[in-house]
């Protein structure tokens, strides 16, 4: 296969992670966190998904996945999205890494 017909196959699946990366933004948004912050949350989630995603598709047309099948893909997937958010984290902290999990967990009470 040429590269460009793998470009055709990854762009599916990069849009469909860019796109939920997009959402973790406007999510951010909602929990009260800044327009910036939000943006580079976004930014931050969607370029790995969006390269996962990607990724995904090529083995998909490559025949490495079969369409329609649940466990190789939730297994790809299990290992793809800790890994994304693991990213998007250390790029843009708006969570536990920011705070310190014990000093989160003790203003809580």
């Amino acid at each position: 296969m040429t590269g460009r017909h793998s470009l055709e196959l990854a762009l599916p699946g990069a849009s469909i992670g860019a796109v939920a990366g997009a959402m973790a933004g406007g999510l951010t948004l909602l929990a009260g966190q800044s327009t910036g912050m939000a943006g580079l949350a976004a930014l931050a989630l969607a370029t790995p998904l969006a390269l996962f995603g990607g990724l995904y598709s090529v083995l998909l047309g490559h025949g490495v996945f079969r369409p329609g099948t649940f466990g190789p893909v939730g297994l790809y997937w299990m290992a793809a999205f800790p890994v994304s958010r693991l990213a998007q984290e250390i790029l843009a902290p708006t969570g536990g890494l920011v705070e310190g999990w014990g000093r989160s967990w003790r203003t809580r009470r």
